[in-house]
């Protein structure tokens, strides 16, 4: 996928003009494009991962959307996985080594997750996970 694409398929669902456009750091699974400083567009590659289920995704995103520990959800596509969210400023991507301050961050929203009641329908098995990206 290229910026070309990846403005196109934005405009086409969100009918905003795309002004400025920039690829950043992808994963085995996707690409991720900023636009317009705002909003992160995300593509699924063709070779994704098989276990990632996006009805899952949709399913965690309506279950922490109060706990305001996510970005927000703009529009998410079940059948082809793209996904469009606001984009917030000063995170930084799986790449860059973490600070104590955001491991404490991270921390403290995995205790809130975990005290979380929920009847999410799904068990997220990261052994497994672990092992799909080893091999």
């Amino acid at each position: 996928m290229n910026k070309k694409e990846a403005r196109l398929i934005f405009k086409k669902i969100t009918n905003i003009n795309v002004k400025s456009i920039e690829e950043i750091y992808s994963g085995f699974s996707n690409q991720n494009f900023i636009i317009n400083d705002a909003y992160i567009l995300r593509i699924l590659r063709p070779n994704r991962d098989e276990t990632l289920l996006i009805k899952n995704e949709i399913e965690n995103y309506k279950a922490i959307e109060n706990l305001k520990i996510s970005e927000k959800l703009v529009y998410l596509d079940e059948n082809t996985g793209i996904k469009i969210t606001k984009f917030i400023h000063q995170t930084h991507y799986y790449s860059s080594p973490l600070k104590i301050e955001e491991i404490k961050s991270v921390a403290k929203n995995i205790k809130k997750l975990h005290k979380l009641k929920t009847n999410i329908s799904h068990k997220y098995d990261y052994l497994y996970k672990l092992n799909c990206y080893k091999n």
